[in-house]
């Protein structure tokens, strides 16, 4: 069916006399397979259940600010980037639209804030963003950028208050922003302390995460006054936060470097879990900040943290600092990695009970490796490397478990190997205080200790690795057994003796290798041959005379005791000059 459509057709394009007189259209029609067209050439677009779909590239703007192609450029304004009308229909909305600069040279906050508040995907390409103020984040937003050459330079004007640089508000849950750097700045710009949030210092950090089930993914941070990205929720305007706010925070792929230089003390982390829950940490990366990573104390701060390396780690003179602290329990952490910190690599303070950690690298720290003040505490797989590096030898602890302040229970270290490779450490373990401690450190390799404990009480049990392999895998230990005449007579003479025996948990294996009777006196009944512990219960034992007749030999250890009773199969006594016996048997101890 062919319809005359030029005039309603124009009227539902909104095309205006002006595009109408620039070229005359023919007659149009719509053709049965639901195409617009015009002529063999000139296609529109289809009808689709009544509502016209306008093919793109048919399609002609005119008027201020377009060449009229959408496939030209489009005229750009006083702070825009000439761009295709193309283009910009097939990408996400981008920040540049909203009149952000991607050359630095004009102030985009107000831009960046724009886009961030539309509620639509939004994108920013590479280039510099200048950022004099904060971009407060209030809505959810769904923001990526081009990676690390998407730089948003904060620029707030030398001497004043700092400010975050970003702030995603707790009305804004469910934000993702992604793929861009943040450079904060606070080395050269000398901020003075911010008065936000009662001025409480945490406000201080370059990004502040506020919001519920918010996702920062592949973000970079340089420079922050305090910390590169602060995990916090303010109650109000005021210096009071909301403990265990924000939920289910998600922090991906994150780099930071010399973040807290403004801070003083100087505590700025990469990244700092302040009241956050239920959230996750994976892949950090900082170099040179006051900590890589704090989950700090009072505010609920919780979640499960794996993948963290810290290198060079900075030591405020006053406050030290840690590659990683841990102010609060119920956590998980895997997989830390610290390198030549300046101070101490990790720290459990007291309010972190009931923490879990696994596979910890700590290499050439300046101080002391590790610090325990956090009863309830289970560690696997952790290794310290030099601790005291640059300092006299012998000068600095491997690990220091405080019982100062508190007590100390249920440490268990499974798994701890002090090294020196490039210095040695003063003591392996070594107990600060004399307060009650309680827990073991099982599978220890302390030879990178001058001393490998010190202060240690009878409550605390150190498992060296080379027993605890011994017992594990059941080695073989030789042991000499006892003969003694069991029924009738006595033995008058000499009889050697080998034997080896074997635990493994509670099963004790017992190889007789030769009981070699030379001279039997007068022992003419069974002999009891003496074991290395005592059976639990009855167990029998099988064996043979191997020299002279070659019979065979049963026996029975008696439980609760440690005697293994043997004679021939038909009763008679197997205390026969000459006869070497051997057998084996396996029983549980007690």
């Amino acid at each position: 069916m062919i319809k005359s459509i030029l005039l309603p057709l124009a009227a539902a394009l909104g095309l205006h006399s002006v595009a109408i007189a620039h070229e005359a259209l023919p007659p149009g029609e719509i053709r049965t397979n639901g195409d617009i067209a015009f002529d063999k050439e000139l296609k529109l677009g289809k009808l689709e259940s009544n509502k016209i779909a306008i093919t793109p590239d048919a399609l002609q703007i005119f008027g201020s600010g377009s060449t009229g192609d959408i496939r030209a450029k489009s005229t750009p304004g006083a702070t825009g980037t000439s761009r295709r009308l193309q283009d910009r229909f097939a990408e996400r909305p981008s920040v540049i639209d909203y009149g952000a600069d991607p050359t630095g040279a004009a102030d985009s906050t107000a831009a960046f804030t724009a886009a961030l508040a539309s509620e639509s995907p939004v994108s920013a390409p590479c280039g510099t963003f200048r950022i004099d103020s904060t971009v407060e984040v209030t809505k959810r937003a769904d923001f990526r950028g081009a990676g690390t050459c998407t730089l948003l330079r904060f620029e707030l004007p030398t001497g004043l208050p700092v400010l975050p640089a970003i702030d995603i508000k707790s009305t804004a849950a469910g934000s993702s922003l992604q793929s861009f750097r943040v450079d904060h700045q606070a080395h050269v710009r000398f901020y003075k302390p911010n008065t936000i949030y009662g001025g409480n210092t945490i406000a201080s950090s370059a990004i502040l995460v506020q919001s519920d089930d918010t996702s920062l993914s592949q973000v970079t941070v340089d420079n922050a006054y305090d910390n590169g990205i602060a995990v916090v929720r303010f109650a109000g305007k005021g210096f009071e936060f909301t403990p265990g706010s924000p939920k289910r925070y998600s922090l991906k792929t994150i780099r930071t470097s010399y973040c807290g230089v403004g801070s003083t003390p100087k505590a700025g982390a990469g990244i700092d879990v302040g009241t956050g829950s239920y959230g996750t940490v994976d892949d950090l990366v900082d170099i040179g900040s006051y900590g890589a990573f704090i989950l700090d104390v009072g505010g609920g701060g919780q979640g499960a943290f794996s993948n963290m390396t810290g290198i060079s780690t900075k030591a405020d003179p006053n406050y030290h600092s840690y590659t990683f602290y841990v102010g609060s329990g119920n956590s998980t952490f895997t997989n830390l990695y610290s390198q030549e910190a300046e101070h101490s690599a990790l720290w459990l303070d007291g309010f972190a009970g009931r923490t879990t950690m696994s596979n910890i690298i700590i290499k050439a720290p300046k101080s002391v490796g590790v610090q325990i003040k956090a009863g309830d505490t289970t560690i696997s797989n952790l290794i310290v490397n030099s601790a005291g590096y640059t300092r006299s030898p012998g000068s600095v602890d491997a690990v220091q478990l405080d019982s100062t302040a508190n007590k100390l229970s249920n440490v268990l270290i499974n798994g701890l190997s002090v090294q020196n490779e490039f210095s040695t450490a003063r003591y392996g373990i070594n107990r600060l205080g004399s307060g009650p401690l309680t827990g073991a450190v099982v599978n220890a390799t302390l030879s990178g200790a001058a001393t490998a404990t010190n202060n240690l009480p009878d409550t605390f049990a150190v498992v060296d690795g080379a027993v605890l392999s011994s017992v594990l895998t059941g080695a073989w230990t030789s042991y000499t057994p006892t003969v003694a005449c069991a029924t009738r007579g006595q033995f008058l003479a000499k009889v050697a003796t080998a034997a080896q025996f074997r635990r493994v948990g509670k099963t004790v294996s017992v190889n007789l290798s030769a009981i070699s009777i030379m001279d039997r006196g007068t022992c003419t009944g069974a002999i009891n041959v003496s074991l290395p512990s005592n059976a639990a219960t009855r167990t029998t034992f099988s064996g043979q005379e191997t020299s002279v007749s070659g019979v065979a030999l049963v026996g029975v250890i008696f439980e609760e005791t440690s005697n293994l009773q043997i004679k021939h199969t038909d009763g008679t006594t197997p205390a026969v000059n000459g006869y070497v016996l051997t057998g084996r048997t396996e029983y549980q101890a007690q």
